[in-house]
């Protein structure tokens, strides 16, 4: 007498167990999904040829296959690249005194990206870094940003991701050093 039944199937109940109700405090994924969207897809600060051409980004990483492909994604945006295989290359070869920025692999052989940023610092260079990390821990950015970092990128890397932080890590550059 006015109670209806409902009869689901087995699939049907899976598909809804474990689920709780909207309620306050809870949004739709869509929405959620939205809000994501917005905060990963900012805009790629422009940066002007005239700098591109001035300023030299510089990659150091153990792996050939990420130089090699940062190396033609930075050239194919228009930026000068030097790419170094350790540390100790990019200390005996970089010149600091151009303005750009550093992307550091945390962990290499030899000498690490974290031991690379102390030796810069010791030596007093001003050059943004930013750190690449395919299992960095938040410890470690935060230590890396404390230590004067730009950024942290996980890897695998995202295209769009990257050049916003060379973007700041350059416009940093050109501000401190009064180039370009």
């Amino acid at each position: 007498t006015g109670v209806q039944t409902c009869a689901l199937s087995d699939l049907e109940l899976k598909k809804y167990a474990g689920r709780r109700p909207l309620g306050r405090g809870r949004r739709l994924r869509s929405e959620r999904n939205k809000e994501r969207e917005k905060m990963t897809n900012t805009e790629i600060p422009e940066i002007s040829d005239d700098i591109k051409a001035k300023c030299l980004i510089r990659t150091v990483d153990d792996d050939p296959a990420m130089r090699e492909a940062l190396e033609f994604m930075l050239t194919a945006e228009g930026w000068r690249v030097k790419t170094y295989e350790n540390g100790r290359s990019f200390l005996t070869d970089d010149t600091p005194s151009t303005p750009g920025c550093a992307i550091l692999d945390v962990r290499m052989p030899g000498m690490s990206g974290l031991e690379l940023q102390q030796e810069m610092n010791v030596r007093g260079y001003a050059l943004p870094i930013i750190f690449l990390t395919g299992n960095g821990d938040i410890d470690m950015a935060v230590g890396a940003m404390r230590d004067g970092a730009v950024d942290f990128v996980q890897k695998p890397v995202r295209q769009e991701r990257l050049l916003t932080a060379i973007a700041r890590a350059v416009t940093r550059s050109v501000s401190e050093t009064g180039a370009v």
